[in-house]
Order: C-alpha cells, then structure tokens, then sequence
C-alpha cells in the first residue's frame, strides 16, 4: 500500500509501533505494594463526609491559588451565563483596562448555539 506525501521508512516504523504490544505495568516493589494497599484500605475505612470535607478544602485552597496568581498578573474571572443559550460562559479580564482578554466559550459559539436551538424549536416545535 502506497500513500502519497508519506516517506516509506516513516510508514514502516508506524506499522512497527503499532503492531508491537502494548506496554505492561512495570513491577512494583512489595514496599509500595504494601503502601498502596493500605492507602486503598485507609481510603475505604474513611467516612464520606470526611472525604467530602477534605475534597472541599483541596478545593478551596486550589482556588485561593488560582486567585493569588490571577491578582499577581492583574486578571480576573467572571462567570457569566449567555442570555440566549442559557449557558455558562468565564471570561478573563484584563482588571487595569477593565478589558477582556479570553471568554470559554466564546460568545460567538454560544450565538450560534443559540441559533440553533430556536431552528430546532422552529422545525420541531419542542425545544429542550
């Protein structure tokens, strides 16, 4: 099999890569065999409320992060939900020039998705 634009040696060495098998999980020693059992068991034996606590302080503490970067280079986030799509959308914010610099996603998709659900309304006459 010939393909046009790809160099012969390049295509072997793709066949030779994908025909080898995959890689195994390296062994690991009975030390940290041991640790992540226990790690397992510890996990287990936690109550859910205790986890609940501790995944909320990660978070919290993640977010104090983020924020202390974002004030140190003078950013802000806003979340915003976009009228038409009913949609979140974050925008980075220039806090200096009170400009925005990115939206996730941007507004023009999130227009267009709203275009769409009112055709969808319009040819179905349901919108979800």
């Amino acid at each position: 099999m010939k393909i046009d634009g790809i160099d012969p040696l390049i295509l072997n060495r793709v066949k030779d890569q994908a025909s080898k098998h995959p890689l195994q999980e390296t062994e690991r020693s009975e030390a940290q065999q041991t640790r992540v059992q226990q790690q397992k068991q510890n996990r287990a034996q936690q109550p859910a409320v205790e986890t609940d606590k501790n995944m909320l302080q990660e978070v919290e503490e993640a977010i104090r992060k983020l924020n202390d970067t974002a004030e140190a280079m003078h950013l802000d986030l806003r979340f915003v939900i976009h009228e038409d799509s009913e949609r979140w959308m974050v925008q980075v914010v220039d806090i200096r020039e009170d400009e925005i610099i990115r939206e996730l996603p941007p507004e023009k998709v999130l227009n267009v998705v709203a275009q769409i659900q009112s055709l969808i309304g319009v040819l179905l006459d349901a919108r979800r």
